[in-house]
């Protein structure tokens, strides 16, 4: 039998590759003078895409005051980075496998995954990190969690006990996982990211947000997801989910200048956001 670590790494190749024209988004757009026409080009080749991404523009996520017709025109309005971490965003969602045989609430999975995503890009705007760190806290918010949907498709028995256990014994689900599976799905997940070639802080943002950051912590990405994650569970409790997580410590909460009571208040005012963001996991 093969050790925990083999497994995963076993999983992460079965798992789909983004689409080639994702892969040539990311390489093109790494490099920052890169024309906005030969993005087009490239989207333009691939019709669900374009597709997807002109449905996500025009929806009230946005709120642009006219519809938005052709790719061409969504780069003008928001942007190349914002187009492409909006494909990766796309992307991502595409890869997570939507039926599971271990009883793992898949729906329930995207709506969390949405709304961490949100709030951690809300958190990283506070930061003024930048339009790249903000696109790219949305997109670790989105898939921070995707080594459960990743365990629940290829391992359903294992992880129909991983989810009893933590209901059973009121455990949180990382800590059943070590005991069932011998690994956790933020582990999986960014085993994942990696395979995917996504930048080294986001990856680590998915692989360590249940681990609190130290004082000393500058990365925007790891800070916010980490706290989004928290708030997210508080606003919308998960069916897998059966333990509160422990709430942030002071030195996370004090980079955003917010007790959590107020940062509480403020994210559920964005009630109209986390609708609009499920754009983004509908097919």
């Amino acid at each position: 039998m093969s050790d925990p670590q083999s497994q995963m790494l076993e999983m992460v190749e079965q798992m789909p590759a983004f689409p080639a024209s994702v892969q040539r988004i990311l390489a093109m757009t790494a490099n920052v003078n890169v024309a906005p026409k030969d993005l087009v080009q490239v989207i333009d080749h691939d019709p669900v895409l374009t597709m997807r991404i002109l449905k996500v523009v025009n929806s009230a996520y946005y709120g642009l005051s006219k519809p938005i017709v052709s790719v061409k025109h969504a780069v003008v309005y928001i942007g190349i980075n914002t187009i492409k971490h909006l494909a990766l965003a796309i992307a991502a969602v595409g890869t997570m496998p939507r039926d599971n045989e271990a009883g793992f609430a898949t729906r329930a999975f995207l709506i969390h995954s949405v709304t961490t995503a949100v709030i951690s890009r809300r958190l990283t705007n506070s930061l003024r990190a930048g339009a790249a760190a903000s696109a790219d806290a949305f997109v670790a918010g989105l898939i921070h969690d995707i080594g459960k949907v990743v365990f629940a498709h290829f391992q359903p028995e294992q992880y129909r006990q991983v989810l009893e256990l933590a209901k059973t014994k009121r455990l949180p689900l990382h800590e059943a996982e070590l005991q069932i599976l011998g690994a956790d799905h933020a582990e999986l997940g960014g085993l994942l990211a990696e395979k995917w070639k996504l930048p080294p802080d986001l990856v680590d943002a998915v692989r360590y947000h249940q681990i609190v950051p130290d004082a000393a912590s500058t990365s925007p990405l790891r800070n916010s997801v980490f706290l989004a994650n928290i708030v997210s569970n508080i606003i919308e409790p998960m069916p897998f989910s059966p333990v509160p997580l422990p709430a942030p410590p002071d030195h996370v909460l004090s980079r955003y200048g917010k007790s959590m009571e107020e940062l509480l208040e403020e994210m559920r005012g964005l009630e109209d956001e986390f609708e609009a963001a499920r754009a983004f996991v509908e097919r």
